[in-house]
């Protein structure tokens, strides 16, 4: 988009209004500009004869033509917008020929930056505005920057650089946001499960991706292939969350347009039509062995909390409590590394342990989690919702049958992934450091140390956490996280209404 050479004139002249043109050739060429001046303001000011006779008391108060003639257009230029728009809610016959000889009549003053929320009224309230208009609103950077959404979704529809251009800073908005909850060091409340997915997709992104598409299907599509280009490009799963969202927002819309015909949404209604749910086939023995083996885990976590609770001359021999602690079993890690389902099961498990404290249950599980199908248990999401209890957990940092479990045997089998360390592990470092033997922290800084693929925010983070062991600076007080639903998150989404009328 260029912004074109300034305009000799302002439009008025093309309406048959003296403008600046006019005024400068008067001045220039007569031979008393005052006169000149007190002839302009005759044949151009107010010629309604009841307003006259108010310009001597006006001048009385000191009150300036130019105040008084601006008070006028602003007053007038709102009555003849609220008459636009009530034109615009007519019937189409009657509204499209008024609204085209109104835009004829008013196009040409659209750089007059006063008139022109009236031609833009105009243009918001045009169904199917002539290409001659939208050309010369998409050349023009300031009318581009002016014009409603609702016109330039006529823009867009055919120019579809320009909506890329629009559309991509709120994707980035987006991406940011979303890794700013996952990565925050000082981030414990706000974690990224806990809004709702209705609270999710009332977000300032979403609503604005929803507001810019309105019911054009075509600009749907176009930002469904933005989104697909950018996950084939990046692997971020962010993009996929998006893409939900908006589908989801625009059905909070009712833009039947849109939601009538998405291939996500009809197939969600297929299934629920036809009631046939088909999943990848599950290996038989993830219920038939592993389940048994996570319940036998469960099963003891809960014994040994009980045992724990009762009164020492009722407690059982210390032989039962040790084989309520020992391993997880041997089912457990092997299902784990073969099944996705098996993964998800033993993740969502060492989540609800250690959303009870229960140090023992963190531990059994931890020690088998590195071996998770497809390195599952490395995924952002879950080590952001770890680290965040564990935090409360500080300390226990200072044993070292945990700390060996914990960065031993699950932290540092990981310690490949770029996440695992830039990310999720300073964040743990700032709030347990203190709690930490000193080999042990000094272990860990080294292994922490950001190289030169990482970004400066790394880097920085990495100094002013060396600054912050160093000066010994007072454990952060630790706000106890309230509860959060690790359930399945589809717990939480309402079932839509049929977009079909029952028969």
């Amino acid at each position: 988009m260029s912004t074109p050479a300034k305009n000799n004139g302002t439009g008025l002249e093309d309406v048959n209004i003296p403008g600046q043109a006019y005024l400068r050739e008067a001045l220039t060429s007569c031979t008393d500009p005052l006169k000149a001046i007190e002839s302009f303001q005759l044949e151009n000011g107010v010629l309604l004869p009841s307003l006259r006779p108010m310009l001597p008391l006006l001048d009385l108060h000191g009150v300036r033509r130019l105040d008084f003639h601006t008070s006028l257009m602003e007053e007038l230029r709102d009555k003849l917008i609220a008459h636009i728009n009530e034109l615009g809610q007519k019937e189409p016959r009657e509204r499209d020929k008024k609204l085209k000889e109104l835009l004829v009549k008013s196009f040409p003053v659209v750089r007059v930056k006063s008139l022109r929320p009236v031609v833009m009224a105009i243009l918001r309230n045009t169904q199917h505005i002539d290409d001659k208009y939208l050309r010369i609103l998409v050349r023009d950077r300031e009318l581009y920057a002016d014009t409603d959404t609702e016109v330039k979704r006529q823009i867009w529809r055919d120019n579809q650089s320009l909506f890329g251009d629009e559309v991509s800073p709120l994707l980035s908005q987006y991406i940011r946001e979303k890794e700013h909850i996952l990565f925050d060091h000082t981030n414990l409340n706000n974690l990224f499960f806990h809004p709702t997915p209705k609270v999710r997709r009332q977000g300032e992104v979403v609503q604005k991706l929803a507001n810019m598409i309105g019911t054009s299907v075509k600009l749907y599509d176009m930002v469904l292939q933005f989104l697909r280009t950018l996950f084939l490009r990046t692997r971020n799963v962010h993009y996929c969350t998006l893409r939900a969202e908006l589908l989801m927002a625009l059905h909070d819309l009712e833009v039947q347009e849109i939601i009538s015909i998405d291939p996500l949404g009809l197939s969600a209604w297929v299934m629920i039509d036809s009631q046939d749910f088909k999943e990848p086939k599950l290996d038989s023995q993830v219920v038939t062995k592993f389940l048994p083996a996570l319940m036998s885990l469960m099963v003891d976590d809960q014994c040994r909390s009980l045992h724990a609770k009762l009164p020492p001359d009722e407690r059982e021999s210390a032989l039962t409590t040790i084989e309520h602690s020992g391993p997880a079993p041997d089912a457990v890690e092997a299902y784990i590394q073969e099944s996705s389902v098996a993964s998800i099961l033993a993740m969502y498990y060492t989540l609800h342990t250690a959303r009870l404290k229960d140090r023992v249950g963190v531990l059994r599980v931890l020690a088998i989690l590195s071996a998770c199908k497809d390195d599952r248990a490395y995924e952002d999401p879950f080590l952001h919702s770890l680290i965040a209890l564990l935090i409360p957990m500080s300390d226990e940092f200072a044993t070292e049958d945990f700390c060996t479990t914990l960065f031993d045997e699950f932290i540092f089998a990981g310690l490949n992934r770029e996440n695992v360390t830039s990310r999720h592990m300073l964040k743990l470092l700032w709030y347990v450091h203190n709690k930490l033997p000193a080999g042990r922290l000094a272990t860990l800084m080294k292994a922490m140390q950001p190289t030169t693929a990482h970004n400066e925010h790394i880097h920085k983070l990495y100094e002013t956490l060396q600054e912050r062991i160093g000066a010994g600076t007072a454990e952060t007080p630790v706000m106890e996280a309230p509860p959060v639903d690790f359930d399945s998150p589809l717990k939480s989404v309402p079932t839509p209404g049929p977009h079909y009328n029952a028969q």
